[in-house]
């Protein structure tokens, strides 16, 4: 990708009143990285980053921070990261948030057989409407509701989840007046679990981030039954067909309480 820079372990990134030095790099993807880093006082935060590309032509970061610092101006709650700092380079944008531990995809994985049981998915689903509830009174979808945007706190506050990654999201609503629905909408969000709405593009609502938790907490527990499936005409097929069988949607797995 055009204009990557070299970000490596002890490089000193500056925004424009605090120096962060790179710890340790957290994750990597198409458009950008997150790294662990330290300022001047040894403060421990998370530092994401975002490449800046000609196929994108908006930056997503924008977005996220504008949501988080929306967020905590209106609420307390606690499955939200809390927005530090920013800047812009050459080449890259980057926010500093506080840090957040594994997520849920990563540590279903580390199960001795990748899965969670139905009490632990259960406490995950609460604390996730906890969250999105803050986030539809505000008025905006998360619109990409999936395992790894779901992750455990830190220290104190590992059996606390926090709902991330907010460069999907939308506006709704405005005012309390619902957004007039666009006519054709992009995909938005991870295939598996995306909502129907999504796959036939229309506008994305509060009840489609409740369906992408369902999908989320049932791979977490059992797995999807799409799960071996690549192409989206046949995972949207199988969505549909569990509409006539949830039963058996629900009784996939055979892990107890």
């Amino acid at each position: 990708m055009e204009n990557r820079p070299r970000l490596k372990t002890g490089q000193i990134v500056n925004s424009k009143t605090v120096r962060y030095t790179l710890q340790r790099k957290l994750g990597d993807g198409r458009y950008g990285c997150v790294f662990e880093v330290l300022n001047d006082r040894k403060e421990v935060f998370a530092m994401k980053i975002e490449w800046k590309t000609t196929d994108r032509s908006d930056p997503r970061l924008g977005i996220e921070i504008a949501i988080l610092r929306h967020i905590r101006q209106n609420t307390v709650s606690p499955h939200f990261i809390d927005y530090v700092d920013r800047a812009s380079k050459p080449s890259y944008f980057f926010m500093v948030t506080s840090l957040v531990g594994a997520n849920l995809e990563t540590l279903a994985h580390d199960q001795d057989d990748g899965k969670f049981s139905h009490r632990t998915a259960l406490g995950v689903g609460l604390q996730v409407l906890d969250a999105l509830k803050d986030l539809h009174v505000l008025g905006y979808v998360h619109r990409d509701v999936r395992p790894r945007n779901l992750c455990i706190g830190v220290g104190d506050k590992t059996h606390n989840i926090f709902l991330m990654n907010f460069g999907c999201a939308a506006v709704y609503q405005k005012a309390k007046k619902i957004r007039k629905p666009r006519e054709n909408v992009p995909v938005k969000g991870k295939t598996e679990f995306t909502s129907l709405s999504s796959h036939s593009k229309k506008e994305q609502s509060p009840k489609d981030d409740i369906e992408s938790l369902i999908y989320t907490l049932v791979y977490l527990c059992n797995g999807l039954p799409w799960n071996a499936s690549t192409a989206e005409d046949s995972i949207v097929s199988q969505k549909k067909k569990l509409r006539e069988d949830g039963v058996t949607f629900f009784r996939m797995g055979s892990r107890k309480f």
